[in-house]
């Protein structure tokens, strides 16, 4: 209960404190952030003008690419070669994007052997109504790919990290999704961390929550071409429709003798043999029925395979009935992985997709993307943490 003299105090303070009519109050709040991000926008302008630029229009693959390289994200760039970085003088400059609004930011430093940091933002600002911020930045061990929205209603933050031997910054080797959102009153919307030794695991584990928030996030970066699965992966999973290689299988089974020798020297040059065979060769392998074959044989077989990321027999069949991956599959480039995913998401989700050998990245996308949406309206199997 409040004493008599601190009830005073407040029926005074109550009676002085002009007041608003209740359907005032959200248009003068509104007018008030508007104010402050058209601050912030002319903040950004100014700064902007103050650094150099780079030539012409680019693309977002003149400036960064990101691949998937044995389970880790790397980013390259067109600007990491030394006459180019050289032109930066490790300094900002701004660039005019294809497909990108407001005020786009990058920076290359060369940090010794042949190692980059680097740094690309984007920050806009919708209708004034909202600061929308992409970034992607990258050194040593260390990755970084984000959205941060901030506007009256609501904010949010999107991260994708990955860390390489950075423990004495606190930092866990692998890959850490983290998501935050929040309302105009403080309360947490939106809350989720997960973690995983790689970006395949990560993608494997917790579908629903890549699909939900890194793809859109990547989409906007016009970088979702790191979701696209490559056509070794796809063959493993759909080990049983793939035509094969006889004439490879055929050298394959010639070179077994020698690849038990009693000779290392022998045994050694036959396992090089093998792999020289092609590319066709890890499936060759992955589809040949060993029963009859020594252990040796075996171990120099295992030895060709382990060059290449390969899916347990597990795996590879429960990826057959993921829906997710099947909807990476129709970006592939070969219609004939197309076709096949194509029939495994109708026996999996009963949706149709046609197929056409013609289709441009973009024509996949006005297919596959609606058929996402659509699918990710059921529960996540991932429960986020809340």
């Amino acid at each position: 209960m409040l004493r008599p003299f601190a009830a005073i105090l407040l029926l005074l303070a109550a009676a002085a404190a002009p007041l608003a009519p209740a359907d005032d109050l959200p248009d003068a709040r509104d007018a008030a952030l508007r104010r402050n991000i058209e601050r912030q926008k002319l903040d950004e302008e100014t700064y902007h003008k103050r650094l150099e630029t780079l030539p012409g229009t680019k693309r977002i693959e003149d400036l960064l690419r990101i691949t998937g390289e044995g389970g880790r994200l790397v980013i390259k760039s067109p600007l990491f070669d030394p006459d180019e970085s050289a032109k930066l003088r490790n300094r900002q400059v701004r660039a005019q994007v294809e497909g990108f609004e407001g005020y786009c930011v990058l920076m290359v430093q060369p940090v010794g052997k042949g190692a980059y940091y680097f740094t690309f933002a984007n920050t806009r600002y919708p209708d004034l109504r909202a600061v929308h911020r992409l970034s992607v930045s990258t050194q040593p061990g260390y990755v970084q790919i984000g959205r941060n929205l901030s506007s009256a209603t609501r904010n949010q933050s999107v991260n994708l990290v990955q860390s390489q031997g950075r423990s004495a910054y606190g930092q866990a080797d692998g890959v850490q999704l983290n998501v935050y959102a929040g309302d105009d009153n403080g309360h947490m919307t939106e809350s989720v961390s997960v973690s995983e030794p790689d970006f395949p695991t990560l993608r494997r584990k917790h579908p629903r929550l890549v699909s939900e928030y890194l793809r859109p996030l990547l989409r906007e970066l016009k970088l979702e071409s790191l979701f696209a699965i490559d056509p070794m992966t796809a063959w493993q999973v759909f080990a049983d429709d793939w035509t094969g290689n006889e004439p490879v299988a055929a050298r394959i089974r010639a070179l077994l003798p020698a690849l038990e020798s009693d000779r290392y020297t022998d045994r050694e040059a036959a396992r090089q043999a093998v792999a020289r065979l092609g590319p066709d060769v890890p499936l060759v392998i992955y589809k040949m029925d060993r029963a009859g074959l020594t252990p040796e044989q075996n171990a120099q077989l295992d030895a060709v395979m382990s060059t290449q990321p390969f899916l347990s027999r597990p795996d590879a069949q429960r990826m057959l009935s993921d829906a997710d991956f099947l909807l990476d599959c129709l970006y592939s480039p070969d219609p004939a992985i197309r076709t096949i995913a194509a029939r495994h998401l109708h026996r999996v989700t009963g949706r149709k997709v046609h197929v056409n050998p013609s289709d441009d990245y973009d024509a996949r996308a006005a297919k596959v993307e609606p058929l996402r949406a659509d699918l990710l309206r059921t529960p996540p199997a991932t429960n986020p943490a809340r």
